[in-house]
């Protein structure tokens, strides 16, 4: 299973190239993760499972196969020829770009369900860019797809929105962005990027400290 960018990757070179970059080949470069960001994070995972459980059950690629991850997009392919009826972190790789999926459901017509399950109470640019990216990638190996569903934290309970249409509108700028993000990964030339607002919208960058230093 090769691929040059993944879902988190690609939201994180619209932000900014550079970032994109630093992320591929300057690592040890990134900031050190605050207590804050890791509660946050997991947070999130919480939310997410906690959803998952009212789906019912299902089958788990990356729990079920750990260390495996490389082999993940084929069993996607394998469940889904099988026609499982419910996917955790379904794989799918296209255009060298991997996305992983929180959720998918065979419906009884056939068709298919997508879930992109978020900690947040409302819809954010950037959640839009998520489920374009993964929408892109997925109708290749999924036609069918019938909703693809943001699940917001409604506060007392899940927010499920279906963005399959809006997502479906700017399909065609998509190939474009990805030529143009998989050419800094293969250019292996560090960007020149100043520093600005992007630095901090839609997150804030963990390679601000990197950047930091070329202002002194």
């Amino acid at each position: 299973m090769s691929f040059i960018l993944s879902k988190s990757t690609f939201i994180r070179g619209l932000q900014c190239e550079k970032s994109l970059f630093l992320n591929k080949f300057k690592k040890k470069e990134r900031d050190v993760l605050s207590e804050e960001k890791r509660k946050l994070f997991a947070g999130g995972r919480s939310f997410e499972d906690e959803f998952r459980e009212t789906l019912g059950d299902g089958i788990n690629i990356a729990k079920e196969n750990p260390n495996q991850f490389f082999r993940y997009a084929k069993i996607t392919e394998d469940l889904i020829s099988l026609k499982e009826k419910l996917i955790f972190e379904a794989t799918f790789v296209f255009d060298d770009v991997l996305v992983m999926l929180d959720a998918l459901r065979l419906n009884d017509d056939g068709t298919y369900t997508a879930f992109e399950v978020k900690n947040s109470p409302e819809i954010k640019e950037v959640h839009k860019n998520d489920l374009g990216i993964q929408y892109y990638v997925i109708q290749n190996a999924i036609p069918n797809l019938e909703a693809f569903y943001l699940v917001l934290n409604g506060g007392d309970g899940f927010k499920q929105i279906n963005l399959k249409d809006e997502v479906s509108e700017f399909q065609a700028e998509i190939p474009l962005k990805v030529s143009d993000l998989k050419e800094v990964i293969q250019n292996k030339i560090e960007p020149i990027k100043p520093m600005g607002d992007h630095c901090h919208q839609p997150y804030d960058c963990d390679f601000l400290g990197y950047c930091s230093k070329s202002l002194f």
